[in-house]
């Protein structure tokens, strides 16, 4: 995947969810100040269960579930999802976090 895009570039409709085997959670991480997109971290095993549960997402009024959206992750939650990587993680200072389905 292609780092570097500006947050409001980000069109995350253009992205395919049809081929359930390539598609998985991601966590994006952006940089406060500039807004680019510096890692996307993949978060193995992880489920729609877990991430509305985790950030208390109650999806049932939405027009579409929440694996179509990207969801903003408090700072305090990141560990919670860094468990799903594969490699040790940590938060940065100035940077934000969104937890994202997405597919190649």
């Amino acid at each position: 995947m292609t780092l570097g895009h500006n947050r409001s570039e980000i069109n995350h409709n253009s992205r395919i969810y049809t081929r359930k085997e390539n598609a998985m959670w991601y966590l994006q991480e952006f940089d406060d100040e500039t807004e680019l997109e510096t890692e996307i971290h993949p978060l193995h095993g992880m489920t729609v269960d877990f991430v509305k549960n985790t950030l208390q997402i109650d999806d049932s009024d939405f027009d579409l579930p929440v694996a179509v959206g990207q969801n903003d992750v408090p700072a305090e939650k990141v560990p919670d999802f860094a468990r799903f990587m594969q490699i040790p993680f940590e938060a940065k200072e100035g940077h934000s976090y969104e937890v994202s389905f997405l597919a190649e």
